[in-house]
């Protein structure tokens, strides 16, 4: 369960690399919006590098145990392992690692969380994951900062447009896991007498 954010709706913007986080963040204080932006560094020893390059004044930092309140505009979760907590409670989680040429993170994660999610053109690495969820309408891929900014007003303001993506990627994760049930009931077969 997401920590110190005090209830506020929030924008995950998951697993980013150097400067993804002022990118990102110069596009969203151009909406102006109430929500809070959640930034998760892929390597959180950065954050001294992104406080100074977003200089942002209203900015909680999780290491410091900050608290957020209805001023906080950004959140620093520059912490390891606590990601996944942030995932199931995200307006949407705008996928890191994809808007610089470094090849993308894995989008199934957030997939199995039932996010809507937006990912930037860089995803080579994660080619055939993006292709499934494109395919299935189930993530939004977009190739620049102009584009990021419309789709973000866009899925935010219309909820029809969100939920609509949320429940593709919810179905998805069902087909998903009847998949892995199938493949688990081949591969051990029912008649293999199990340990008492």
């Amino acid at each position: 369960k997401a920590l110190n954010i005090n209830s506020r709706d929030y924008v995950l913007v998951a697993s980013t690399h150097n400067t993804e986080e002022l990118q990102i963040y110069n596009v969203w204080k151009t909406l102006n919006r109430s929500e809070l932006l959640i930034i998760a560094p892929r390597h959180p020893e950065r954050r001294h590098v992104i406080i100074k390059q977003i200089n942002c004044d209203n900015l909680a930092v999780r290491s410091k145990n900050d608290r957020v309140t209805e001023q906080t505009k950004v959140y620093l979760l520059d912490t390891i392992g606590e990601l996944k907590d942030y995932f199931s409670d995200a307006q949407l989680v705008i996928m890191g690692g994809s808007f610089v040429p470094i090849g993308g993170h894995n989008i199934l994660e957030p997939a199995s969380f039932n996010c809507a999610i937006i990912t930037g053109p860089h995803m080579e690495n994660f080619q055939e994951e993006l292709e499934l969820l494109l395919t299935n309408e189930a993530i939004l891929q977009v190739t620049t900062m102009p584009e990021l900014s419309n789709t973000l007003s866009s899925l935010l303001e219309n909820k029809t447009r969100k939920t609509t993506l949320i429940n593709n990627t919810k179905k998805l994760s069902l087909k998903a896991k009847d998949i892995l049930n199938n493949y688990t009931k081949l591969i051990v077969p029912e008649h293999i007498s199990r340990p008492k």
